[in-house]
């Protein structure tokens, strides 16, 4: 994929490298204030830490159920600084939550599809440098608290860079902070990861070839496929 220069990815590039130690403080800092939270308030449960890469870029494919997911999968994934998107409508409406979200690795991006060469240009970026990122395979907050279908973006990131796919079942972000709401409630919150996926090996893709809709239908399927395995197995631990 071809790398694409512009000033925000050259400033992100910049303050992850040049400024490393100011990263990491920031980083631990915004880390042990979000967990906290969730840990104080919500119970936070983890399963499954041992499925992380180590190393490397990979996509995290959670299930979307509140705006406190992106901060919650963060703080998860500990000690493997997550980058994900976010509506810049979001970045607007507190500053606050905009100081918490782009603390933990929140990128401003449109729904206008003339900033799509934007998003491939974080994508390509995120590759480069080895930072795993989050693509919420729903691409919407559930309505209802139920799964919902994948919109085939995610099968198009896979088939562009050909990373493997963390899957993410969450549990909980639902009754705290529903969909509407505008208040914290009370929930307890559980977050199950998954194996990565290989979907280079598992459907042969060619990566950054011509792409293709039904493939990218296919794999979002599996991925969703896979949050509910984890959501079945969760169940049943919890009866």
């Amino acid at each position: 994929m071809r790398r694409l220069r512009s000033k925000d990815v050259d400033w992100d590039y910049f303050f992850n490298r040049a400024l490393w130690p100011i990263r990491i403080l920031y980083y631990w800092l915004s880390f042990l204030i979000v967990w906290i939270f969730f840990r104080c308030k919500y119970g936070l449960k983890v399963i499954g830490r041992e499925n992380i890469p180590k190393s490397g870029c990979f996509i995290v494919a959670p299930n979307h159920e509140s705006h406190l997911d992106p901060p919650l999968i963060g703080v998860c994934f500990r000690g493997r600084p997550l980058r994900y998107f976010a509506k810049i409508e979001l970045f607007k409406a507190n500053l606050l939550f905009n100081l918490l979200i782009r603390s933990q690795g929140a990128i401003p991006i449109s729904p206008n599809p003339k900033d799509l060469k934007r998003f491939f240009r974080w994508i390509n970026y995120f590759k480069r440098t080895n930072q795993p990122f989050v693509i919420f395979p729903e691409g919407e907050r559930t309505p209802d608290g139920n799964l919902l279908p994948a919109k085939p973006g995610i099968g198009f990131v896979v088939q562009v860079t050909g990373l493997p796919v963390v899957p993410v079942f969450i549990e909980g972000t639902y009754e705290a902070l529903p969909r509407g709401a505008t208040r914290l409630s009370d929930s307890r919150i559980i977050v199950s990861i998954g194996r990565p996926i290989d979907f280079v090996e598992r459907y042969g893709i060619k990566v950054g070839k011509q792409l293709d809709k039904s493939l990218a239908k296919s794999i979002g399927d599996d991925i969703m496929s896979r949050i509910k395995d984890l959501s079945e197995e969760v169940n049943q631990k919890l009866k």
